[in-house]
């Protein structure tokens, strides 16, 4: 007989009168526990000097002068990223942790994408690849990860751990194949990414670990939106997004006082992953930190005096510019605050517009040196332009946008102006959008003039649909229909009239481009949400067009609707695409298929009447 822990003592014991005493069993669970947290005070110490020794270099392009002061993230920590996933014989890693409270709040998915999330990992061979893009940039990653798992990845059992100590799992960084993935989904999907980071220079750092985690955490964010439902490896990430988010985020604020350009990048990556998330007070937190941290570090006072084909300082230089301009755009774009919108010209005067970055090497290719002065007049520097030499599409985009917000805030002021001074606006800011779109730089890159399908597609579609849209809302502010403003006896019926011709043909221009995009089975999600909402502004104004000219029917004459509702099909498909991963456009998907649901209905009725009458 064996003496029990329970009780010791057995017939041996008795004869020998022994006292037989046992210690009580180990808490596994809690040794575990204290293990995990002295992990956590090493690492929270780890990013606070981190975070000191970035500021002092962050300032710099290179991101490579923080390899000595950065701690590396080797593939051990690698190992120790992967503790709370299990590797299934697939090669697939899945996460094994219980759900916390902060995931409980995680953004919930469309009903297109819940399919994808599943506890059961799938194999890499049952992906089904259908973009073009997937196959040539993400196959070979994807081979990656399968090996990568398989040979290098050993799966710990993690004891259960504390909501805060879950949190900190999900918030660390992946593997670094899946991170290549993720790298590769944020520059196919993102319609600023080529502005603000350079691919190669981006992704050659990364791969040597010189990257702050802030950073990095703050792209995977997004790419975790963007995630296709084609990459059902990368299902299992998307849960992490907002961990990465909240630590990226909470991690750069406490540098805001100590501005640097990987610090604005960071703010601006955030500033889209809280809007797609539907948080637009702390995604405008995030964009008014990244724009005001740029111009405290002067970026808008840096010039091209210094400029070199092989200069590495050029290079630096360009990049800093391109962050202010990011930030600026994208200020613009939203049109607030007010008083920003009414200086945003001269913010960025003399500052010159971005050139054209090469796919590989620290030299600029584009000697095209362009600046907008206060009155938003292009200037072109005459000793580095020449007529061979081609305007980059982000520099054109960066001249519509500067209109765009002018027209916004013209479009939010009209009801306080009088008729004069209205007239007055309006006709000041025709010209300017005449003299931009007209040029020949800006035609260069309009999608009629650029039918073929390429990487800079979505580009020329941002590019086209903005400029469509300046010209729908600067008519729309004289149209009553539209406007809700009293007819003015003063202007002329045909004047208005003009007007109201031109918003239908613009609108309907958008709905070409629209159609006609569609019509090569493309990826919806790669274009910017910008493009969502002026298809749902082109739809709207179809929708009342259409409306219209069923009231006309009256008269005996069957006017064809047919085509109209092809275009506003086409503004719809895209509006729903888009609203599944940039939640402010769900809220006017849903008055504009009423919308037209009704005038479906309508236009049978009429169809119907018609033929009864033949």
């Amino acid at each position: 007989l064996k003496c029990s822990r329970d009780h010791p003592a057995c017939s041996r014991c008795s004869r020998q009168r022994l006292s037989c005493s046992y210690p009580l069993p180990p808490d596994r669970k809690l040794i575990a526990s204290s293990r995990k947290l002295s992990r956590l005070r090493e690492t929270d110490q780890q990013l606070r000097r981190r975070g000191k020794q970035t500021v002092e270099n962050g300032n710099r392009f290179g991101y490579g002068q923080l390899s000595t002061s950065l701690p590396h993230e080797s593939l051990s920590d690698s190992h120790r990223s992967l503790g709370s996933l299990n590797v299934e014989p697939t090669g697939v890693a899945r996460e094994t942790d219980d759900e916390s409270d902060l995931n409980a709040r995680k953004r919930p998915l469309p009903s297109s994408q819940e399919e994808i999330i599943s506890p059961v990992p799938v194999p890499l061979s049952d992906c089904a690849i259908k973009h073009d893009y997937i196959s040539r940039g993400l196959s070979n990653t994807l081979l990656i990860i399968q090996r990568y798992t398989i040979s290098e990845a050993h799966p710990v059992a993690h004891p259960t751990i504390c909501n805060e100590s879950s949190a900190t799992t999900l918030a660390s960084l992946p593997p670094r194949a899946i991170g290549f993935s993720l790298l590769e989904i944020y520059f196919e999907r993102m319609y600023n990414s080529s502005l603000l980071f350079h691919k190669s220079t981006l992704f050659g750092e990364y791969m040597e670990d010189k990257l702050p985690n802030f950073l990095v955490r703050s792209i995977f964010a997004l790419s975790s939106l963007m995630a296709p439902p084609e990459l059902s490896t990368l299902s299992s990430y998307h849960r992490n997004g907002r961990h990465w988010a909240q630590a990226a985020s909470q991690e750069v604020l406490s540098l805001a006082d100590q501005p640097s350009l990987i610090t604005s990048q960071t703010f601006l990556c955030l500033t889209f992953y809280w809007f797609a998330d539907g948080q637009t007070d702390r995604a405008r937190i995030h964009l008014t930190l990244a724009y005001h941290g740029c111009c405290n570090l002067i970026y808008n006072q840096l010039s091209k005096s210094d400029f070199a084909p092989t200069s590495a300082l050029a290079m630096e230089h360009e990049m800093k510019r391109r962050c202010l301009w990011a930030s600026w755009a994208t200020s613009s774009i939203t049109s607030e605050p007010r008083s920003f919108a009414k200086c945003a010209w001269s913010e960025v005067a003399n500052v010159p517009l971005p050139s054209t970055c090469p796919n590989s090497g620290s030299s600029l290719v584009s000697l095209v040196d362009q600046k907008m002065d206060e009155d938003w007049q292009c200037s072109t520097h005459e000793q580095t332009c020449r007529e061979e030499d081609e305007s980059p599409i982000w520099a054109e985009i960066m001249k519509i946008v500067g209109v765009w917000v002018k027209i916004q805030l013209l479009a939010t002021e009209s009801s306080s102006y009088a008729d004069d001074r209205l007239f007055h606006q309006m006709a000041q800011l025709s010209r300017t959008l005449k003299s931009i779109s007209q040029s020949d730089s800006f035609s260069r890159w309009m999608m009629p003039h650029c039918s073929a399908i390429d990487h800079m597609t979505e580009l020329r579609i941002f590019l086209t649909s903005l400029c469509h849209a300046c010209h729908i809302i600067l008519h729309v502010t004289v149209v009553p229909l539209f406007s809700g403003r009293p007819f003015d006896v003063a202007r002329t019926p045909i004047s208005t009239r003009n007007s109201g011709d031109t918003i239908l043909e613009h609108a309907a221009m958008v709905g070409r481009l629209l159609q006609q995009y569609l019509s090569t089975d493309p990826d919806i999600t790669k274009l910017s949400p910008l493009v969502g909402f002026v298809a749902f502004i082109s739809g709207s104004v179809l929708v009342i067009s259409a409306r219209s000219q069923k009231y006309r029917d009256c008269n005996g004459q069957s006017i064809p609707l047919s085509s109209d509702i092809r275009l506003i099909e086409a503004c719809l498909v895209t509006l729903d695409t888009l609203r599944t991963y940039w939640k402010p456009l769900q809220h006017p998907v849903s008055p504009l298929t009423s919308q037209f649901s009704t005038l479906i209905e309508t236009s049978f009725e009429i169809d119907e009447a018609n033929n009864l009458h033949f």
